[in-house]
Protein backbone atom coordinates (compact mmCIF):
# COMPACT_ATOMS: atom_id res chain seq x y z
CA UNK A 1 0.00 0.00 0.00
CA UNK A 2 1.59 3.49 -0.94
CA UNK A 3 2.16 6.18 1.81
CA UNK A 4 0.48 9.09 0.82
CA UNK A 5 2.05 11.05 4.30
CA UNK A 6 3.68 10.18 7.12
CA UNK A 7 3.33 11.70 10.85
CA UNK A 8 6.43 10.58 13.57
CA UNK A 9 6.75 11.54 17.40
CA UNK A 10 10.20 10.99 18.19
CA UNK A 11 10.83 11.18 22.10
CA UNK A 12 13.26 13.25 23.72
CA UNK A 13 14.61 13.30 27.70
CA UNK A 14 13.09 10.28 29.59
CA UNK A 15 10.43 9.91 27.23
CA UNK A 16 7.56 11.89 28.37
CA UNK A 17 6.72 13.36 24.92
CA UNK A 18 5.76 11.45 22.28
CA UNK A 19 5.34 8.11 24.15
CA UNK A 20 1.44 8.14 24.35
CA UNK A 21 0.94 9.88 20.64
CA UNK A 22 -1.62 8.43 18.33
CA UNK A 23 -3.10 9.28 14.61
CA UNK A 24 -6.39 8.65 13.42
CA UNK A 25 -8.31 8.60 10.51
CA UNK A 26 -11.13 10.67 10.89
CA UNK A 27 -14.26 8.73 9.34
CA UNK A 28 -17.55 10.32 10.18
CA UNK A 29 -19.85 12.27 13.50
CA UNK A 30 -20.31 10.21 16.64
CA UNK A 31 -23.03 10.86 18.51
CA UNK A 32 -21.24 10.19 21.73
CA UNK A 33 -17.66 11.07 20.95
CA UNK A 34 -18.33 14.00 17.98
CA UNK A 35 -15.76 12.21 15.68
CA UNK A 36 -15.53 8.54 14.42
CA UNK A 37 -12.21 7.63 14.31
CA UNK A 38 -9.93 4.59 12.87
CA UNK A 39 -6.58 4.51 15.30
CA UNK A 40 -3.94 3.39 12.77
CA UNK A 41 -1.22 1.13 14.36
CA UNK A 42 1.90 3.17 14.90
CA UNK A 43 5.33 1.40 13.88
CA UNK A 44 7.38 1.84 16.98
CA UNK A 45 11.49 1.97 17.10
CA UNK A 46 11.56 2.66 21.22
CA UNK A 47 14.18 1.46 23.08
CA UNK A 48 13.38 -1.74 25.19
CA UNK A 49 13.58 1.54 28.22
CA UNK A 50 11.06 2.98 25.82
CA UNK A 51 12.57 6.69 26.60
CA UNK A 52 14.19 6.90 23.28
CA UNK A 53 13.09 6.46 19.34
CA UNK A 54 9.93 7.50 18.10
CA UNK A 55 6.43 5.86 16.51
CA UNK A 56 5.96 6.29 13.30
CA UNK A 57 2.43 6.83 11.17
CA UNK A 58 2.17 6.19 7.81
CA UNK A 59 -0.95 7.30 5.92
CA UNK A 60 -2.46 5.41 3.25
CA UNK A 61 -5.60 6.94 2.13
CA UNK A 62 -6.72 10.77 1.74
CA UNK A 63 -9.25 11.88 3.86
CA UNK A 64 -9.20 14.35 7.57
CA UNK A 65 -6.84 12.59 10.47
CA UNK A 66 -6.24 13.85 14.20
CA UNK A 67 -3.68 13.86 16.00
CA UNK A 68 -2.06 13.56 19.49
CA UNK A 69 0.57 13.98 22.53
CA UNK A 70 3.22 14.80 19.36
CA UNK A 71 5.64 16.96 21.00
CA UNK A 72 9.28 17.75 21.59
CA UNK A 73 11.76 20.06 23.53
CA UNK A 74 13.13 22.54 21.91
CA UNK A 75 13.56 23.36 18.18
CA UNK A 76 16.26 20.69 17.04
CA UNK A 77 13.25 18.47 15.83
CA UNK A 78 11.13 20.81 13.95
CA UNK A 79 10.43 18.50 11.71
CA UNK A 80 9.10 15.95 14.09
CA UNK A 81 5.31 17.01 12.82
CA UNK A 82 5.44 18.89 9.84
CA UNK A 83 2.43 20.93 10.74
CA UNK A 84 3.80 21.40 13.92
CA UNK A 85 2.02 21.36 17.54
CA UNK A 86 1.39 18.79 20.20
CA UNK A 87 -2.29 17.74 18.30
CA UNK A 88 -4.36 18.95 15.62
CA UNK A 89 -6.20 17.67 12.16
CA UNK A 90 -4.81 17.37 8.81
CA UNK A 91 -6.69 16.78 5.94
CA UNK A 92 -4.31 14.43 3.34
CA UNK A 93 -4.85 14.47 -0.44
CA UNK A 94 -4.74 11.92 -2.58
CA UNK A 95 -1.30 13.06 -3.92
CA UNK A 96 -0.35 13.44 -0.09
CA UNK A 97 -0.31 17.03 -0.44
CA UNK A 98 -1.59 17.63 3.80
CA UNK A 99 -2.02 21.15 5.20
CA UNK A 100 -3.78 22.01 8.76
CA UNK A 101 -7.32 22.47 9.32
CA UNK A 102 -9.20 23.11 12.41
CA UNK A 103 -11.55 21.07 14.16
CA UNK A 104 -14.66 23.23 13.11
CA UNK A 105 -13.48 22.50 9.19
CA UNK A 106 -13.59 18.62 9.76
CA UNK A 107 -17.07 18.78 12.15
CA UNK A 108 -18.35 21.26 9.13
CA UNK A 109 -16.95 18.76 6.17
CA UNK A 110 -19.22 15.73 7.86
CA UNK A 111 -21.85 17.80 8.86
CA UNK A 112 -22.02 18.42 4.84
CA UNK A 113 -21.61 15.10 3.80
CA UNK A 114 -23.86 13.36 6.43
CA UNK A 115 -26.82 15.77 5.36
CA UNK A 116 -26.15 15.40 1.41
CA UNK A 117 -26.59 11.65 2.35
CA UNK A 118 -29.65 12.18 3.66
CA UNK A 119 -31.00 14.48 0.38
CA UNK A 120 -29.56 11.76 -1.84
CA UNK A 121 -31.44 8.76 0.22
CA UNK A 122 -34.05 7.37 -1.71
Amino acid sequence: MKVLHRLVSFLRARGEVGGHAWVARITGLDPEFGLKREFLKARDSRSATRKRGHLTYDITEPGYYQFSAFGTYGISSAKLVEMGGMSGFIHVDGDGTSRDVTQGQVFRHFKQAEAKSVREAP
